[in-house]
């Protein structure tokens, strides 16, 4: 766990300036990376560090598709604050030192896949890159109305502030 904390500081640090929530944003970016590895537990059906550790291999939940599903669950609770790019950070180089590891069921829990260190680490700093551009862009505020809706109402705003602007006519 202490290994996936370092990663998981190392690739989110160098984004932290770029986010509007900082605390929020790391805390969710190392909770995840260190969390994630609590499937053990259940994977292993013990509380015994040492029948995690002598696993065949890393449960399925070790996965592009897990963090994929997280990303998304995260960002449906607290929408607008990136924390789904947070916990792709966090997961992701979790992930990316697993492979380095002794490998992760990346794609497809059957089938266990290794890379070697040095792709690992270019990967990483791919990530930290990508993570950090994407925190920096402006945040869009999503609308829940509809869009045609919300257009409707956008044009009815311009018509009637439209209308405000213009002098007073008489009319006789």
């Amino acid at each position: 766990m202490a290994c996936h904390f370092g990663t998981a500081c190392a690739v989110t640090l160098p984004v932290l300036p770029n986010t509007e929530y900082k605390r929020e944003f790391g805390l969710v970016a190392i909770g995840s990376a260190i969390t994630l590895d609590l499937d053990h537990v259940l994977a292993a059906r013990s509380l015994e560090v040492n029948s995690w550790m002598t696993m065949p291999s890393r449960p399925p939940t070790h996965s592009v598709a897990a963090m994929i599903g997280l990303a998304w669950l995260v960002e449906r609770i607290a929408p607008g604050k990136r924390l789904w790019l947070a916990v792709s950070l966090g997961v992701g180089s979790h992930l990316l030192r697993d492979l380095a590891t002794g490998g992760a069921p990346l794609w497809h829990p059957k089938r266990v896949i290794t890379w070697p260190v040095s792709l690992v680490a270019a990967t990483l700093l791919i990530l930290t890159a990508s993570a950090w551009f994407l925190a920096g862009l402006p945040i869009q505020k999503r609308s829940i109305i509809a869009p045609k809706r919300r257009l409707r109402q956008i044009a009815h705003r311009l018509n009637t502030e439209q209308s405000r602007r213009a002098p007073a006519r008489t009319v006789l």
